[in-house]
């Protein structure tokens, strides 16, 4: 009984979702005052009218490309962060509205009784998080291309990166080449991958000497990682200081959520067995990540060191 009764309240929870896709569906393709892209966009503390001058109908579809134009005038670095960041967030909106499509056309919803529960808890939450992105980034993003999302967000993050913007090497570390998927030219992803394999390792380094959390998560990961089956670009990355790597991982394993500090604390142990750092080594670099958390961290809540939110404009629409 208890667990048909979570079903029944999963369904509940998945048809109102659905119903809210449908409504959202419908009045993105209605001229609304309440989600057309505001005035005015504070950039490096100046505020800049990016609707003057421009047909309506070109505001109402999405304010991405415009204020990407205003922005590309400015030549500073605040300028260059906020262009990747947007950027990927309109990648983001992109992808939630594809899941979302692709969830209210699923025929295996007919038949709840053959998943898990947990399978539908996660349903409702990945819903619930789609279309929380879609109406957070719609204003903003409705009516951008994806390859030019792409290739802004790639040659904007690697500049910002270059000017020495702490999360934008944060971010071309995380990002990798992913968000050119959509690009159609094999050589332009070739291009980006040999400049990931020449700079992050720089802006790792940076990153980890700063004491980067997601980083150093990443990092401690690709440590203990089995030997891939199948070769792959990545193969050719060199690897990270492994003494910056164990202090920004401990830091990180205090400042993580619960079940990510297991996770980690399983692989410092691991990285322990493979006898590339001395006892003492070790100790002095848990000794620097306890001090700093204490002088820092202590009392704040956990974060997701998963989550790659220098990527992005906000935590709220971060994955």
């Amino acid at each position: 009984m208890r667990y048909r009764a979570k079903i029944c309240t999963a369904i509940m929870v998945i048809s109102i979702l659905a119903i809210g896709a449908v409504s959202w569906r419908q009045q993105i393709l209605q001229p609304s005052p309440s989600r057309n892209v505001p005035s005015s966009a504070g950039v490096g503390g100046r505020d800049i009218d990016v609707t003057n001058g421009l047909h309506p109908d070109r505001v109402q579809s999405g304010g991405w490309a415009q204020r990407r134009a205003v922005r590309r005038e400015l030549h500073d670095l605040d300028a260059v962060v906020a262009t990747y960041k947007e950027a990927n967030d309109c990648l983001a909106y992109h992808s939630a509205r594809q899941e979302v499509s692709s969830i209210l056309g699923e025929k295996q919803w007919d038949d709840l009784s053959r998943e898990t529960l947990e399978t539908l808890e996660n349903m409702d939450a990945s819903s619930a998080r789609n279309m929380h992105v879609l109406r957070e980034l719609e204003g903003l993003c409705r009516g951008s291309d994806q390859k030019q999302l792409a290739e802004v967000f790639s040659s904007a993050v690697f500049e910002a990166a270059l000017q020495g913007s702490p999360d934008a090497e944060a971010c071309f570390v995380l990002s990798g080449v992913s968000p050119l998927e959509v690009s159609e030219s094999v050589a332009s992803v070739h291009t980006e991958v040999n400049r990931y394999l020449q700079y992050a390792p720089i802006f790792t380094r940076n990153a980890l000497e700063r004491g980067d959390p997601r980083v150093a998560a990443r990092e401690l990961s690709r440590f203990v990682a089995s030997a891939s089956v199948h070769p792959s670009w990545l193969d050719n990355l060199p690897g990270a200081d492994p003494r910056l790597t164990w202090r920004g991982a401990r830091l990180a394993s205090l400042r993580a959520l619960p079940e990510q500090r297991e996770r980690m604390e399983h692989d410092l142990v691991e990285l322990g067995k493979r006898g590339v750092l001395s006892p003492s080594e070790v100790t002095q670099a848990d000794a620097w990540a306890r001090d700093v958390f204490e002088r820092q961290f202590a009392g704040q809540a956990s974060i997701n060191v998963d989550s790659p939110i220098q990527c992005h404009s906000s935590p709220d629409v971060a994955p």
